[in-house]
Order: C-alpha cells, then sequence, then structure tokens
C-alpha cells in the first residue's frame, strides 16, 4: 500500500451517503452490498440513532412495521429495507445487516478521527493487514467495519475496541457506503484466524 493512514484523511472526510429524496425504491447503498442484494439473503433491518447518556449514539433496530426489535425473524431483504427507507425518509437513521451464513464482521470502535479522517495506528495495522476485506467508516465517521467471508476461531468477541462475530451472535451492524480507500469492493474469504487469536487473547486490551 503507498499511503498512510494519515492520508486516507481527503479520502474519509466524505459525507455519509444520502437517503433517497422520494419513492419509489432507489437504492441507497450501490456497491459493496451486491453480492447480498439477493432476494434469498433476508438479513437487514433498519434503524434510529438515539444518544447514549455518556455521549455518543446507540443504533436501535426496527423492523419494517416500525417496531423495535432485534429479531432475527423480522429480517427483511436487502430491497424491502431499502424500499422502506425510501418511503420513510428521515424517520430512520439508515439501515444495517444481522451476520448470517458465513459472512464475518470485525467492529472497530473510536478508531477514527471524524475532522481529520485520521486513524489510530493501531487500528490502521489490521485495516492494512487486510485488504481483501471490505472495509467502511461507521455512520458517525469515529469507527470502521470490516466485512468478509470466512470462519471466526475462538470463544471470544470482543477485546478492547475490537470485536469479531459471525453468524452464532445476535450482532446487528449498521451499514454505510462509505468505503476506505484501500478496500475491496467485494466480499471475498478471507482467513482472520491470527486476528481472532489476538482476540481471545484479550490483545487489545
Amino acid at each position: 500500500m503507498s499511503a498512510t493512514p494519515n492520508e486516507w484523511g481527503a479520502s474519509l472526510r466524505q459525507p455519509p451517503p444520502a437517503m433517497p429524496s422520494k419513492p419509489p425504491f432507489v437504492d441507497p447503498y450501490p456497491n459493496w452490498l451486491a453480492e447480498l442484494k439477493v432476494p434469498e439473503y433476508r438479513g437487514y433491518l433498519v434503524y434510529k440513532a438515539e444518544p447514549k447518556p455518556n455521549g455518543g449514539m446507540t443504533k436501535i433496530p426496527f423492523n419494517t412495521r416500525g417496531l423495535k426489535c432485534n429479531d432475527r425473524s423480522q429480517d427483511v431483504s436487502y430491497a424491502e429495507m431499502a424500499a422502506f427507507l425510501s418511503e420513510h425518509k428521515g424517520e430512520y437513521a439508515g439501515g444495517g445487516i444481522h451476520i448470517n451464513g458465513d459472512l464475518l464482521s470485525i467492529d472497530i470502535d473510536n478508531c477514527v478521527d471524524p475532522e481529520s479522517g485520521d486513524v489510530e495506528p493501531w487500528a490502521a495495522k489490521i485495516i492494512l493487514k487486510y485488504p481483501e476485506m471490505v472495509w467502511v467508516l461507521s455512520p458517525s465517521k469515529r469507527g470502521v467495519h470490516g466485512f468478509c467471508r470466512g470462519v471466526k476461531t475462538g470463544k471470544r468477541s470482543r477485546s478492547g475496541r475490537i470485536e469479531c462475530y459471525s453468524s452464532d451472535s445476535l450482532r446487528f451492524l449498521t451499514v454505510t457506503d462509505d468505503l476506505l480507500p484501500m478496500s475491496s469492493k467485494k466480499l471475498n474469504y478471507v482467513d482472520i484466524s491470527d486476528l481472532c487469536a489476538r482476540i481471545n487473547a484479550d490483545e487489545f486490551n
């Protein structure tokens, strides 16, 4: 990689993707989710962002009937989720996904300066180690979400500010189209067993 972490700043200081302005359905996330847009993949809910008492925002999942829930049985297809966002513009902050099948997610919290776009060095090393993964900014632009196909090893899912989730959890993650410059644009199979080992050893605490 020729770019250093702090050279990403200009690319990261982009506004989040705008929700469609009006029905009918317009796709708000056109790129990396293509493989998960098939009707058979039912893993999506919408969410509202609510402030936490100690600062920051929490994402509250809702089904497409407007009811608060975090239940896989309420998941819908990508098209249903995006159409619901189009029809209810402004009521919901965006869309999110439950980790299903062989999908894996990496969630690195509070590692990005939202003003400069600079990524903390420890997090940048992880991102650069896995360029085959999809890496996107979180909606707050303070964190990073990584996605790939693969196998999570070990029992621990969290160490410090980094989390790894597979389909054995009920983890709901927000999605954006705010790709990092070095990110893959497709969901590849990636061996993250060494990162899982570091998480299981609680190395990031």
